[in-house]
Protein backbone atom coordinates (compact mmCIF):
# COMPACT_ATOMS: atom_id res chain seq x y z
CA UNK A 1 0.00 0.00 0.00
CA UNK A 2 2.64 2.63 0.99
CA UNK A 3 4.90 2.04 -2.50
CA UNK A 4 1.47 2.81 -4.43
CA UNK A 5 0.79 5.73 -2.70
CA UNK A 6 4.17 6.99 -3.10
CA UNK A 7 3.83 6.23 -6.55
CA UNK A 8 0.65 7.42 -7.08
CA UNK A 9 1.73 11.04 -5.16
CA UNK A 10 4.32 11.21 -7.87
CA UNK A 11 1.37 11.25 -10.65
CA UNK A 12 -1.35 12.91 -9.00
CA UNK A 13 -1.87 16.55 -7.67
CA UNK A 14 -2.52 17.55 -4.23
CA UNK A 15 -6.76 17.00 -4.21
CA UNK A 16 -6.39 14.09 -6.44
CA UNK A 17 -5.95 11.74 -3.74
CA UNK A 18 -8.71 11.75 -0.94
CA UNK A 19 -8.08 9.83 2.59
CA UNK A 20 -9.80 11.51 5.40
CA UNK A 21 -13.21 10.51 6.47
CA UNK A 22 -14.67 14.00 5.98
CA UNK A 23 -13.85 13.63 2.23
CA UNK A 24 -14.62 9.78 1.24
CA UNK A 25 -17.66 9.51 3.20
CA UNK A 26 -20.27 10.34 0.16
CA UNK A 27 -18.07 7.64 -1.76
CA UNK A 28 -18.79 4.72 0.24
CA UNK A 29 -22.56 4.13 -1.11
CA UNK A 30 -24.75 4.35 -4.16
CA UNK A 31 -28.66 4.25 -4.07
CA UNK A 32 -28.01 0.34 -3.97
CA UNK A 33 -24.73 -0.52 -1.88
CA UNK A 34 -22.88 1.21 1.07
CA UNK A 35 -19.04 0.08 1.45
CA UNK A 36 -17.58 0.16 5.29
CA UNK A 37 -14.42 -0.93 4.85
CA UNK A 38 -11.92 0.59 6.90
CA UNK A 39 -9.40 2.09 4.44
CA UNK A 40 -10.39 3.16 0.93
CA UNK A 41 -8.65 5.65 -0.78
CA UNK A 42 -10.51 8.14 -3.35
CA UNK A 43 -8.60 8.79 -6.60
CA UNK A 44 -9.65 11.90 -8.83
CA UNK A 45 -7.64 12.22 -12.05
CA UNK A 46 -8.09 15.20 -14.61
CA UNK A 47 -6.77 13.42 -17.44
CA UNK A 48 -6.62 10.64 -19.53
CA UNK A 49 -3.08 10.79 -19.27
CA UNK A 50 -3.30 10.43 -15.57
CA UNK A 51 -5.63 7.50 -16.02
CA UNK A 52 -3.40 6.19 -17.42
CA UNK A 53 -0.59 6.20 -15.13
CA UNK A 54 -2.27 5.18 -12.15
CA UNK A 55 -3.71 2.02 -14.16
CA UNK A 56 -0.21 1.20 -14.99
CA UNK A 57 0.76 1.51 -11.26
CA UNK A 58 -1.97 -0.83 -9.99
CA UNK A 59 -1.48 -3.62 -13.21
CA UNK A 60 1.79 -4.03 -11.85
CA UNK A 61 1.23 -4.11 -8.28
CA UNK A 62 -1.83 -6.24 -9.07
CA UNK A 63 -3.93 -3.75 -7.18
CA UNK A 64 -8.29 -3.20 -7.87
CA UNK A 65 -9.59 0.03 -8.55
CA UNK A 66 -13.27 0.60 -8.72
CA UNK A 67 -14.59 3.05 -11.19
CA UNK A 68 -17.30 5.32 -10.58
CA UNK A 69 -19.13 8.36 -11.74
CA UNK A 70 -22.03 10.36 -10.35
CA UNK A 71 -23.00 7.50 -7.78
CA UNK A 72 -26.65 7.37 -8.86
CA UNK A 73 -26.35 3.68 -9.35
CA UNK A 74 -29.39 1.29 -8.70
CA UNK A 75 -27.32 -2.07 -8.41
CA UNK A 76 -24.09 -1.24 -7.10
CA UNK A 77 -22.05 -1.33 -9.44
CA UNK A 78 -19.65 1.74 -8.33
CA UNK A 79 -19.18 0.68 -4.92
CA UNK A 80 -16.20 -1.94 -3.71
CA UNK A 81 -16.68 -4.56 -1.27
CA UNK A 82 -12.80 -5.64 -0.37
CA UNK A 83 -13.43 -6.00 3.33
CA UNK A 84 -10.10 -4.05 4.48
CA UNK A 85 -9.30 -1.44 2.02
CA UNK A 86 -9.74 -0.51 -1.70
CA UNK A 87 -9.32 2.39 -4.00
CA UNK A 88 -12.02 4.17 -5.90
CA UNK A 89 -11.13 5.79 -9.09
CA UNK A 90 -13.25 8.54 -9.35
CA UNK A 91 -14.08 10.74 -12.78
CA UNK A 92 -15.44 13.53 -11.76
CA UNK A 93 -12.82 15.79 -12.99
CA UNK A 94 -12.60 14.28 -16.24
CA UNK A 95 -15.35 17.03 -16.63
CA UNK A 96 -14.31 18.69 -20.27
CA UNK A 97 -16.24 18.99 -23.35
CA UNK A 98 -14.20 18.63 -25.59
CA UNK A 99 -15.87 19.53 -28.91
CA UNK A 100 -19.03 19.84 -30.37
CA UNK A 101 -20.00 19.74 -33.84
CA UNK A 102 -23.10 20.51 -34.84
CA UNK A 103 -22.54 20.09 -38.76
CA UNK A 104 -21.48 16.21 -37.78
CA UNK A 105 -23.68 16.18 -35.00
CA UNK A 106 -21.74 15.52 -32.24
CA UNK A 107 -19.96 15.78 -29.01
CA UNK A 108 -16.99 14.79 -27.72
CA UNK A 109 -17.58 14.88 -23.54
CA UNK A 110 -15.26 13.45 -20.83
CA UNK A 111 -16.55 10.91 -18.45
CA UNK A 112 -17.18 13.23 -15.87
CA UNK A 113 -19.08 15.42 -17.15
CA UNK A 114 -22.70 15.69 -16.05
CA UNK A 115 -25.55 14.26 -18.14
CA UNK A 116 -27.66 18.05 -17.95
CA UNK A 117 -24.68 19.73 -18.74
CA UNK A 118 -24.13 17.93 -21.46
CA UNK A 119 -27.48 18.05 -22.34
CA UNK A 120 -27.62 22.43 -22.00
CA UNK A 121 -24.51 22.28 -24.27
CA UNK A 122 -26.27 20.53 -27.30
CA UNK A 123 -29.53 22.82 -26.35
CA UNK A 124 -27.08 25.81 -27.55
CA UNK A 125 -26.69 24.22 -31.27
CA UNK A 126 -30.61 23.52 -31.16
CA UNK A 127 -29.39 19.93 -30.43
CA UNK A 128 -29.88 17.42 -27.74
CA UNK A 129 -28.58 14.50 -26.39
CA UNK A 130 -31.15 11.50 -26.55
CA UNK A 131 -30.33 10.43 -22.76
CA UNK A 132 -33.02 11.39 -20.13
CA UNK A 133 -34.01 9.53 -16.43
CA UNK A 134 -34.24 11.07 -13.30
CA UNK A 135 -30.77 11.38 -12.56
CA UNK A 136 -30.06 13.82 -14.99
CA UNK A 137 -29.63 16.18 -13.09
CA UNK A 138 -26.69 14.24 -11.11
CA UNK A 139 -24.80 11.09 -13.37
CA UNK A 140 -22.02 11.52 -15.34
CA UNK A 141 -21.84 10.58 -19.19
CA UNK A 142 -19.57 7.91 -18.38
CA UNK A 143 -21.78 6.15 -15.55
CA UNK A 144 -24.39 6.44 -18.22
CA UNK A 145 -22.42 4.98 -21.14
CA UNK A 146 -20.93 2.52 -18.31
CA UNK A 147 -24.12 1.05 -17.44
CA UNK A 148 -25.79 1.40 -21.00
CA UNK A 149 -28.55 3.77 -19.28
CA UNK A 150 -32.10 3.57 -20.38
CA UNK A 151 -34.90 6.38 -19.03
CA UNK A 152 -37.66 7.75 -21.02
CA UNK A 153 -37.03 8.43 -24.29
CA UNK A 154 -35.89 5.08 -25.32
CA UNK A 155 -38.98 4.39 -27.46
CA UNK A 156 -37.76 6.78 -29.49
CA UNK A 157 -34.14 7.05 -29.39
CA UNK A 158 -33.08 3.86 -28.37
CA UNK A 159 -31.05 2.91 -24.56
CA UNK A 160 -27.49 4.96 -24.17
CA UNK A 161 -25.80 2.55 -26.58
CA UNK A 162 -27.60 4.34 -29.21
CA UNK A 163 -26.27 7.49 -28.59
CA UNK A 164 -22.49 6.63 -28.65
CA UNK A 165 -20.19 6.88 -31.76
CA UNK A 166 -16.63 6.36 -30.33
CA UNK A 167 -15.20 5.42 -27.06
CA UNK A 168 -11.96 6.44 -25.41
CA UNK A 169 -10.41 4.27 -22.29
CA UNK A 170 -8.29 2.95 -20.73
CA UNK A 171 -7.54 -0.81 -20.47
CA UNK A 172 -5.98 -2.67 -17.20
CA UNK A 173 -2.78 -2.27 -18.14
CA UNK A 174 -2.54 1.54 -19.14
CA UNK A 175 -3.11 1.35 -22.51
CA UNK A 176 -5.15 4.08 -24.11
CA UNK A 177 -7.94 3.14 -27.37
CA UNK A 178 -9.13 5.61 -29.13
CA UNK A 179 -11.90 4.07 -31.07
CA UNK A 180 -13.56 5.96 -33.75
CA UNK A 181 -13.84 8.65 -32.25
CA UNK A 182 -14.98 10.82 -34.86
CA UNK A 183 -16.23 8.73 -37.37
CA UNK A 184 -19.65 7.16 -37.79
CA UNK A 185 -18.32 4.81 -40.26
CA UNK A 186 -15.41 3.03 -39.38
CA UNK A 187 -15.57 -0.54 -40.17
CA UNK A 188 -12.47 -2.13 -38.45
CA UNK A 189 -13.65 -5.62 -37.16
CA UNK A 190 -13.64 -5.97 -33.17
CA UNK A 191 -15.05 -2.73 -31.68
CA UNK A 192 -13.16 -2.46 -28.79
CA UNK A 193 -14.81 1.09 -27.58
CA UNK A 194 -18.01 -0.20 -27.33
CA UNK A 195 -17.55 -3.36 -25.47
CA UNK A 196 -17.07 -0.69 -22.90
CA UNK A 197 -20.50 -0.03 -23.20
CA UNK A 198 -22.74 -1.65 -20.68
CA UNK A 199 -18.76 -3.18 -18.84
CA UNK A 200 -19.76 -1.08 -15.52
CA UNK A 201 -15.73 -0.90 -15.52
CA UNK A 202 -14.77 -4.55 -15.35
CA UNK A 203 -13.26 -4.38 -19.16
CA UNK A 204 -11.92 -0.67 -19.05
CA UNK A 205 -12.15 2.73 -17.84
CA UNK A 206 -14.16 5.42 -20.16
CA UNK A 207 -12.32 8.75 -19.95
CA UNK A 208 -14.27 9.93 -23.16
CA UNK A 209 -17.19 9.16 -25.35
CA UNK A 210 -18.31 10.76 -28.58
CA UNK A 211 -22.14 11.67 -28.83
CA UNK A 212 -24.60 12.05 -31.69
CA UNK A 213 -26.27 15.25 -31.02
CA UNK A 214 -29.85 14.73 -31.89
CA UNK A 215 -32.28 17.27 -33.44
CA UNK A 216 -33.65 19.58 -30.42
CA UNK A 217 -37.48 18.92 -30.12
CA UNK A 218 -38.88 22.32 -29.27
CA UNK A 219 -42.69 21.45 -29.26
CA UNK A 220 -44.26 18.93 -26.72
CA UNK A 221 -47.57 17.83 -26.53
CA UNK A 222 -48.37 15.63 -23.35
CA UNK A 223 -51.25 14.10 -22.24
CA UNK A 224 -52.34 11.72 -18.88
CA UNK A 225 -55.26 9.62 -20.10
CA UNK A 226 -57.12 6.59 -18.07
CA UNK A 227 -57.61 3.29 -19.01
CA UNK A 228 -60.15 0.31 -17.26
CA UNK A 229 -56.82 -2.35 -17.80
CA UNK A 230 -53.45 -3.11 -18.12
CA UNK A 231 -54.36 -4.55 -21.73
CA UNK A 232 -56.44 -1.35 -22.52
CA UNK A 233 -53.06 0.81 -21.72
CA UNK A 234 -51.29 -1.79 -24.60
CA UNK A 235 -53.81 -1.11 -26.99
CA UNK A 236 -53.32 2.54 -26.23
CA UNK A 237 -49.54 2.11 -27.51
CA UNK A 238 -50.54 0.50 -30.31
CA UNK A 239 -53.41 3.15 -31.13
CA UNK A 240 -50.68 6.09 -30.47
CA UNK A 241 -47.65 4.40 -32.33
CA UNK A 242 -50.22 4.26 -35.61
CA UNK A 243 -50.96 7.58 -35.29
CA UNK A 244 -48.10 9.39 -34.20
CA UNK A 245 -44.93 7.24 -35.59
CA UNK A 246 -42.08 8.30 -35.14
CA UNK A 247 -43.31 11.71 -32.89
CA UNK A 248 -44.37 9.59 -29.92
CA UNK A 249 -41.45 10.32 -27.34
CA UNK A 250 -42.45 8.77 -23.92
CA UNK A 251 -45.51 6.65 -23.22
CA UNK A 252 -44.74 5.97 -19.23
CA UNK A 253 -47.76 4.01 -17.69
CA UNK A 254 -48.54 3.82 -14.03
CA UNK A 255 -50.68 2.05 -11.87
CA UNK A 256 -53.41 3.58 -10.07
CA UNK A 257 -51.73 2.70 -6.69
CA UNK A 258 -48.31 4.03 -7.88
CA UNK A 259 -50.20 7.88 -8.38
CA UNK A 260 -51.79 7.71 -4.98
CA UNK A 261 -48.64 6.46 -3.59
CA UNK A 262 -46.72 9.41 -4.93
CA UNK A 263 -49.75 11.97 -4.23
CA UNK A 264 -48.83 10.14 -0.36
CA UNK A 265 -45.17 10.87 0.18
CA UNK A 266 -44.37 13.79 -1.89
CA UNK A 267 -46.04 17.49 -2.68
CA UNK A 268 -46.98 16.55 -6.30
CA UNK A 269 -50.89 17.03 -6.26
CA UNK A 270 -53.32 14.35 -8.48
CA UNK A 271 -54.76 15.89 -11.45
CA UNK A 272 -58.65 16.55 -11.57
CA UNK A 273 -59.65 13.63 -13.51
CA UNK A 274 -62.82 11.67 -12.96
CA UNK A 275 -61.74 8.74 -13.21
CA UNK A 276 -60.43 6.17 -10.34
CA UNK A 277 -59.30 3.97 -13.42
CA UNK A 278 -56.92 1.24 -11.95
CA UNK A 279 -54.66 2.59 -14.74
CA UNK A 280 -53.34 5.78 -16.25
CA UNK A 281 -50.87 6.09 -19.16
CA UNK A 282 -48.71 9.63 -19.79
CA UNK A 283 -48.08 10.37 -23.38
CA UNK A 284 -45.64 12.45 -25.09
CA UNK A 285 -45.37 13.47 -28.39
CA UNK A 286 -42.75 15.66 -29.68
CA UNK A 287 -40.95 17.29 -32.48
CA UNK A 288 -38.83 20.26 -33.81
CA UNK A 289 -41.63 21.42 -36.47
CA UNK A 290 -44.50 23.60 -35.69
CA UNK A 291 -46.28 22.67 -32.30
CA UNK A 292 -49.55 23.55 -34.22
CA UNK A 293 -49.43 20.67 -36.66
CA UNK A 294 -48.30 18.73 -33.27
CA UNK A 295 -51.01 19.66 -31.63
CA UNK A 296 -53.88 18.95 -34.48
CA UNK A 297 -52.50 15.67 -34.74
CA UNK A 298 -52.30 14.47 -31.17
CA UNK A 299 -55.34 15.82 -29.97
CA UNK A 300 -57.50 14.10 -32.86
CA UNK A 301 -55.66 10.89 -31.62
CA UNK A 302 -56.64 11.05 -28.39
CA UNK A 303 -60.49 12.77 -29.47
CA UNK A 304 -60.61 8.99 -31.68
CA UNK A 305 -58.98 6.83 -28.44
CA UNK A 306 -61.79 8.17 -26.52
CA UNK A 307 -64.05 7.29 -29.24
CA UNK A 308 -63.37 3.60 -29.49
CA UNK A 309 -62.95 3.50 -25.59
CA UNK A 310 -59.46 2.86 -25.43
CA UNK A 311 -59.64 5.50 -22.42
CA UNK A 312 -62.39 7.06 -20.88
CA UNK A 313 -61.08 9.67 -19.34
CA UNK A 314 -57.86 12.38 -19.67
CA UNK A 315 -56.17 15.58 -19.84
CA UNK A 316 -54.49 17.76 -22.05
CA UNK A 317 -51.31 19.81 -20.75
CA UNK A 318 -52.58 23.27 -22.05
CA UNK A 319 -49.45 24.89 -21.10
CA UNK A 320 -45.62 23.93 -20.01
CA UNK A 321 -46.17 24.66 -16.30
CA UNK A 322 -49.24 21.82 -16.97
CA UNK A 323 -47.01 19.77 -18.74
CA UNK A 324 -44.51 19.86 -16.08
CA UNK A 325 -46.81 18.95 -13.34
CA UNK A 326 -47.82 15.56 -14.85
CA UNK A 327 -44.50 15.16 -15.66
CA UNK A 328 -44.35 15.45 -11.64
CA UNK A 329 -46.60 12.42 -11.30
CA UNK A 330 -44.43 10.12 -13.14
CA UNK A 331 -41.72 11.80 -11.56
CA UNK A 332 -42.66 11.77 -8.06
CA UNK A 333 -43.37 7.82 -8.02
CA UNK A 334 -39.67 7.33 -7.49
CA UNK A 335 -38.97 10.32 -5.55
CA UNK A 336 -41.40 8.95 -3.16
CA UNK A 337 -39.69 5.77 -2.53
CA UNK A 338 -37.25 8.41 -0.76
CA UNK A 339 -39.58 9.57 2.21
CA UNK A 340 -41.28 5.75 2.46
CA UNK A 341 -39.18 4.76 5.86
CA UNK A 342 -41.04 1.26 5.85
CA UNK A 343 -39.82 -2.20 3.81
CA UNK A 344 -40.13 -2.23 0.54
CA UNK A 345 -39.17 -4.32 -2.99
CA UNK A 346 -37.48 -2.75 -5.85
CA UNK A 347 -37.12 -4.44 -9.51
CA UNK A 348 -35.72 -3.31 -12.99
CA UNK A 349 -37.33 -5.75 -15.15
CA UNK A 350 -38.32 -5.39 -18.67
CA UNK A 351 -40.31 -8.24 -20.65
CA UNK A 352 -41.25 -7.99 -24.42
CA UNK A 353 -44.19 -5.78 -24.72
CA UNK A 354 -46.98 -7.64 -25.96
CA UNK A 355 -46.26 -9.63 -22.70
CA UNK A 356 -47.23 -6.56 -19.86
CA UNK A 357 -50.80 -7.74 -19.33
CA UNK A 358 -49.59 -11.38 -18.61
CA UNK A 359 -46.96 -9.89 -16.42
CA UNK A 360 -48.54 -8.15 -14.45
CA UNK A 361 -51.27 -10.06 -13.85
CA UNK A 362 -48.88 -12.96 -12.92
CA UNK A 363 -47.37 -11.09 -10.82
CA UNK A 364 -50.48 -9.79 -9.03
CA UNK A 365 -52.07 -13.44 -8.57
CA UNK A 366 -48.73 -14.58 -6.69
CA UNK A 367 -48.45 -11.42 -4.37
CA UNK A 368 -51.85 -11.59 -3.76
CA UNK A 369 -51.04 -15.34 -2.55
CA UNK A 370 -47.93 -14.78 -0.48
CA UNK A 371 -49.22 -11.48 1.22
CA UNK A 372 -52.64 -10.53 0.17
CA UNK A 373 -52.49 -6.76 1.77
CA UNK A 374 -49.22 -5.87 0.31
CA UNK A 375 -49.74 -3.30 -2.00
CA UNK A 376 -47.93 -3.77 -5.97
CA UNK A 377 -46.51 -0.27 -7.23
CA UNK A 378 -46.18 -0.86 -11.20
CA UNK A 379 -44.93 1.73 -13.39
CA UNK A 380 -42.55 2.37 -16.10
CA UNK A 381 -41.70 2.49 -19.62
CA UNK A 382 -44.05 0.61 -21.07
CA UNK A 383 -43.07 1.10 -24.95
CA UNK A 384 -39.76 -0.65 -24.28
CA UNK A 385 -41.04 -3.14 -21.71
CA UNK A 386 -39.31 -1.73 -19.05
CA UNK A 387 -41.82 -1.81 -16.08
CA UNK A 388 -40.43 -1.19 -12.94
CA UNK A 389 -42.36 -3.55 -9.96
CA UNK A 390 -42.02 -2.50 -6.20
CA UNK A 391 -43.98 -4.14 -3.30
CA UNK A 392 -44.60 -2.07 -0.16
CA UNK A 393 -45.30 -3.03 3.20
CA UNK A 394 -49.46 -4.07 3.78
CA UNK A 395 -50.26 -0.43 5.99
CA UNK A 396 -51.06 -2.28 9.50
CA UNK A 397 -48.54 -5.64 8.77
CA UNK A 398 -45.69 -6.41 10.46
CA UNK A 399 -42.43 -4.81 9.24
CA UNK A 400 -39.77 -7.32 10.23
CA UNK A 401 -42.02 -10.23 8.76
CA UNK A 402 -42.79 -8.36 5.47
CA UNK A 403 -38.98 -7.93 4.80
CA UNK A 404 -37.84 -11.43 5.90
CA UNK A 405 -40.59 -12.18 2.59
CA UNK A 406 -38.59 -9.79 0.60
CA UNK A 407 -36.38 -11.89 -1.06
CA UNK A 408 -38.62 -14.45 -2.01
CA UNK A 409 -41.02 -11.95 -3.36
CA UNK A 410 -38.09 -10.89 -5.51
CA UNK A 411 -37.28 -14.19 -7.00
CA UNK A 412 -40.79 -15.00 -7.66
CA UNK A 413 -40.97 -11.50 -9.51
CA UNK A 414 -37.54 -13.08 -11.72
CA UNK A 415 -38.47 -16.36 -12.34
CA UNK A 416 -42.16 -14.79 -13.99
CA UNK A 417 -40.16 -12.26 -16.12
CA UNK A 418 -37.50 -14.67 -17.10
CA UNK A 419 -40.27 -17.38 -18.15
CA UNK A 420 -41.59 -14.27 -20.63
CA UNK A 421 -38.41 -14.20 -22.38
CA UNK A 422 -37.40 -11.00 -19.97
CA UNK A 423 -34.90 -9.65 -17.95
CA UNK A 424 -34.35 -8.37 -14.30
CA UNK A 425 -31.81 -5.93 -15.50
CA UNK A 426 -33.14 -3.56 -17.88
CA UNK A 427 -31.35 -0.57 -17.57
CA UNK A 428 -29.47 -0.41 -14.24
CA UNK A 429 -26.79 -2.74 -15.25
CA UNK A 430 -25.72 -5.83 -12.99
CA UNK A 431 -23.54 -4.37 -10.37
CA UNK A 432 -23.07 -6.39 -7.48
CA UNK A 433 -26.75 -6.75 -6.13
CA UNK A 434 -27.55 -8.96 -9.53
CA UNK A 435 -25.04 -11.01 -9.60
CA UNK A 436 -26.71 -14.45 -9.34
CA UNK A 437 -28.95 -13.33 -11.63
CA UNK A 438 -27.10 -13.04 -14.48
CA UNK A 439 -26.38 -16.57 -13.87
CA UNK A 440 -30.29 -16.99 -14.57
CA UNK A 441 -30.63 -15.19 -17.39
CA UNK A 442 -28.05 -16.01 -19.09
CA UNK A 443 -27.11 -20.04 -20.37
CA UNK A 444 -23.41 -21.37 -19.00
CA UNK A 445 -22.05 -20.78 -22.40
CA UNK A 446 -22.70 -17.07 -22.62
CA UNK A 447 -21.52 -16.54 -18.74
CA UNK A 448 -18.37 -18.41 -19.80
CA UNK A 449 -17.68 -15.91 -23.15
CA UNK A 450 -18.49 -13.08 -20.47
CA UNK A 451 -15.79 -14.63 -18.50
CA UNK A 452 -13.28 -15.08 -21.05
CA UNK A 453 -13.91 -11.39 -22.18
CA UNK A 454 -12.84 -10.51 -18.91
CA UNK A 455 -9.67 -12.20 -18.25
CA UNK A 456 -8.67 -11.33 -21.66
CA UNK A 457 -9.23 -7.42 -21.17
CA UNK A 458 -8.21 -7.42 -17.39
CA UNK A 459 -5.94 -10.86 -16.80
CA UNK A 460 -5.09 -9.43 -13.60
CA UNK A 461 -8.19 -9.35 -12.45
CA UNK A 462 -8.09 -5.64 -11.21
CA UNK A 463 -10.76 -3.53 -12.73
CA UNK A 464 -14.25 -3.23 -10.47
CA UNK A 465 -13.64 -6.62 -9.22
CA UNK A 466 -16.93 -8.13 -7.86
CA UNK A 467 -19.24 -5.91 -10.25
CA UNK A 468 -21.44 -8.27 -13.06
CA UNK A 469 -19.48 -11.41 -12.32
CA UNK A 470 -17.97 -13.11 -9.31
CA UNK A 471 -14.96 -12.12 -7.48
CA UNK A 472 -11.69 -12.94 -9.09
CA UNK A 473 -11.33 -16.42 -6.93
CA UNK A 474 -14.11 -17.35 -8.47
CA UNK A 475 -13.13 -16.60 -11.75
CA UNK A 476 -10.21 -18.19 -11.42
CA UNK A 477 -11.64 -21.20 -10.63
CA UNK A 478 -14.09 -21.46 -13.58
Amino acid sequence: MTDILNALMQVLDEGEILRTEQDIASYRKDEACCFQAPDLIVLRPATTNKVSKIMEIFYREGQAITTRGGGTGLAGGSVPDHPERAFILSTERLNKIRSVDPIANIMVAEAGVPLQRAKDQATKYGRDIAISHGAVGSSTIGGNISTNAGGINVIRYGMAREQVIGVEAVLADGHIINAGMKLEKNNIGYDLGRMMIGAEGTLGIITAVTLKMRAQQTHHVTALVACASVEDTMGMLKFMRDHMGDDLSAFEVMSRSAILFCCDYTEVKLPNLNSSSPWMVLIEASSGRSDEALEVSFNAAIEKAFEEEIIHDGVIAQSEAQRHSLWALRDGIAEAFSGYNRPFMRTDMAVPVSKIPDFIHRLETDFTRACPEAILIAFGHAGDGNIHINLIAPPDGNDHVFASKIPKFALSAEMIALELEGTVSAEHGIGRTKRDALKRMISPQEFALMQALKRSFDPKLILNPGAILQDASSIERS
